[in-house]
């Protein structure tokens, strides 16, 4: 996982409200839209 994270600069996305929102859409995703974290961000 360690280099999907180093190649996809994971970490720098955290900094803005953007990157958190496109990573708490992909959990959404990958939960069938069952965890509702895409409405975290709000």
């Amino acid at each position: 996982m360690l280099p999907y994270m180093i190649k996809g600069n994971w970490l720098l996305s955290y900094a803005s409200k953007e990157g958190i929102s496109r990573v708490l859409n992909g959990m959404n995703r990958r939960t069938n839209g069952r965890s509702g974290m895409h409405k975290a961000i709000f």
